[in-house]
């Protein structure tokens, strides 16, 4: 029997994981991209002033990367860098007049890109749907917090146990 003629019959669990895994890639992909001068500008309008450590912390970029992209910005006018009142190796990056104006029509698309994506749900689904994944995304924060992600992803038998661990951890402190 040749290899991919096996069929494999997912439990509901695991469907269930893939189509959320699947919509996050879609959202990546279709609305959000991996343009980061976007999101540096979307973060810049929110937070009004970052550094760059912020910025690849919130992005989970290289320094390399970030400084790279920050020059390119910079040029287009779109950001300054001005002192760091606390540290003075530090630079604190905020939005030019042209900067906002971009950061301002970048977040109306998305708005308009959430609803859009959303059209196909009415209100009481969109309730619904938001409450079912708060409570997954709090207790997947409960139960996961302390598992190391290499753990997680390998499939790793000692899950368990870890898991285990934490329940005893929480159980013993209440």
């Amino acid at each position: 029997m040749d290899f991919f003629d096996v069929s494999f019959e997912e439990s509901l669990d695991e469907q269930l994981v893939n189509a959320i895994l699947d919509v996050g890639r879609d959202i990546r992909r279709l609305f959000e991209g991996k343009e980061s001068q976007s999101r540096i500008l979307m973060i810049l309008r929110l937070q009004r002033v970052v550094t760059q450590k912020m910025l690849i912390q919130i992005l989970h970029i290289q320094p390399g990367s970030a400084s790279e992209i920050l020059k390119k910005m910079e040029k287009a006018g779109l950001i300054i860098r001005v002192p760091n009142e606390m540290n003075r190796r530090a630079s604190d990056i905020v939005l030019t007049r042209q900067g906002k104006s971009v950061s301002e029509k970048l977040i109306e698309q998305r708005r308009g890109r959430y609803r859009e994506m959303m059209a196909c749900l009415s209100g009481d689904e969109k309730v619904s749907l938001f409450s079912m994944l708060d409570r997954m995304k709090e207790d997947w924060q409960q139960r996961f917090r302390a598992v190391p992600e290499s753990t997680i992803a390998s499939g790793d038998s000692s899950l368990q146990k870890e898991r285990n661990k934490i329940s005893e951890t929480s159980s013993d402190g209440k």
